[in-house]
């Protein structure tokens, strides 16, 4: 049926760029985004408050919107106003994206709205005050079920606990930042041997964390573009600090953070490198000793240079290829060489990308398969870099176990959730639906024994908090 597909369709991807859902109302959400755009591209002052006074009606659609994105990813309180005509699904925030909407309106905005001003706040606050007169009396926030107070506080402890437990792991909290840290204060954590002792930096992170895993479970992985500008700049961040941390200038991230990020799907070994310096010799010599098993040792100048990362890095690889007899390594055989390797290629592919090496034979491969323009002048964009880098590890794979039916425990939790994405979209282009796949990916998958299949992604859930009227009726823009 793929096969099929790919001969009736070939240029099909082409021609549905910006096809609408058939589950929205079209006329309203698609009206009101092209004027934006429309705004967007003609308007020199590209602010909330120029839009406000030049086109009030729009903008009280993009203030819905915006709160409505930031319930979704955030968690925060959803307004009395969002209406029926929205319905966001996941493909209808990615073209509020791409448009540029989150650069005007940014969901994610301190100032958006507090997030205490919802409807029964007040009844928090009269039981976050019992628990504090408790804790100053007894000494614990612990609450036992027939201690002499109001029957309800202990059950209201009891869910609080449940909150917190599951904003330390970032799944759905219904508290906000400044609940969260009341109860730290009043030591609500240190009573409790199976919460972390959070800090006011973990908090702000954990809040962050949360909202990268919402993104995931809307859109199926953890490439978040510069279209989400709040959360790609933290994202950012976080490569930053870990390539400090991997140098040995600086070890500012805590092993905890940078074990949850790894195992969400977060690709910390590429593209946060892509800044750094390369020398071009030293990536030759690895290149040729990577297809080379018979050659064990590197050349001197390429063991002498380079930072003290590097310069372990291959030491340990020289150790794990004699063992092995073959460069083809798996996290299985040794995670942290594997890892070293994906680094190593990725530099290499993007060495090869932004030099334009377009008489080299392999050049005009890689562009081939990618589906990039080779008369083009612009240059490899981005998302093909990193499918060549992904197919690149999924071929490792499949050369190694036979197979490419890769386990949701591996440790390479990026490439598993690439490759589902991979086995959805084409599902989609055997279903005559968009996919964003090109017919030289999918030859070149199925090639490699992958076959599609139906991912079924979490649908947006708005909070269950809602915001109080006053706060919904502000023009908090």
């Amino acid at each position: 049926d793929i096969y099929k597909a790919l001969r009736q369709n070939d240029e099909f991807n082409d021609s549905v760029d910006n096809s609408v859902n058939s589950e929205m109302s079209a006329t309203s959400f698609s009206g009101y985004l092209r004027d934006f755009t429309n705004w967007y591209k003609s308007s020199n002052c590209r602010s909330p408050t120029s839009l406000g006074s030049t086109n009030p009606s729009l903008f009280s659609w993009c203030r819905k919107i915006c709160h409505e994105v930031a319930s979704i990813l955030c968690g925060a309180p959803t307004p009395i106003a969002t209406t029926n005509e929205a319905k966001l699904n996941p493909e209808n925030i990615r073209r509020l994206s791409v448009s540029k909407f989150f650069c005007v309106f940014p969901y994610d905005e301190a100032a958006l709205a507090c997030e205490d001003d919802y409807i029964g706040s007040g009844d928090w606050i009269t039981s976050y005050k019992a628990l504090e007169k408790f804790s100053i009396k007894f000494g614990t926030t612990k609450v036992p079920p027939n201690a002499e107070v109001d029957c309800d506080l202990s059950a209201w402890t009891n869910e609080m606990h449940r909150n917190l437990s599951n904003f330390a792991k970032g799944d759905l909290c219904e508290l906000s930042f400044q609940q969260i840290e009341k109860l730290i204060l009043i030591g609500f954590c240190t009573d409790r041997a199976d919460l972390p002792n959070l800090s006011r930096s973990d908090v702000i992170w954990l809040k962050r964390f949360f909202e990268l895993r919402r993104y995931k479970d809307l859109f199926g992985d953890c490439h978040v573009t510069s279209d989400f500008p709040g959360l790609f700049e933290w994202i950012q961040q976080q490569k930053k600090l870990f390539k400090m941390k991997l140098g040995g200038e600086h070890d500012f991230m805590k092993n905890s953070r940078f074990n949850v990020l790894i195992r969400s799907g977060v690709d910390l070994y590429i593209e946060n490198f892509s800044s750094s310096p390369i020398i071009v010799e030293n990536l030759n010599n690895i290149e040729t000793w990577l297809s080379s098993p018979n050659i064990l040792e590197f050349p001197e100048t390429t063991r002498a240079s380079g930072d003290e990362y590097e310069r372990k890095s291959l030491a340990h690889f020289a150790s794990v290829k004699k063992k092995l007899g073959h460069c083809l390594v798996l996290p299985y055989d040794d995670e942290e060489v594997y890892w070293w390797i994906v680094h190593k290629r990725w530099q290499s592919i993007q060495r090869q990308a932004n030099n334009g090496i377009r008489k080299q034979q392999s050049f005009y491969v890689f562009s081939y398969i990618t589906g990039n323009d080779l008369s083009s002048d612009e240059g490899i964009n981005q998302s093909s870099l990193l499918w060549s880098c992904y197919c690149e590890r999924l071929m490792l794979f499949e050369a190694r176990m036979g197979h490419t039916d890769i386990p949701i425990n591996y440790v390479d939790k990026p490439l598993f959730l690439w490759l589902r994405m991979q086995q959805h979209a084409m599902h989609l282009f055997s279903m005559n639906k968009p996919s964003g796949i090109s017919s030289i990916q999918l030859k070149l998958l199925l090639a490699l024994g992958v076959r599609g299949s139906e991912l079924k992604l979490m649908p947006p859930r708005l909070s269950s908090r809602v915001l109080s009227a006053s706060v919904s009726q502000t023009n908090i823009f």
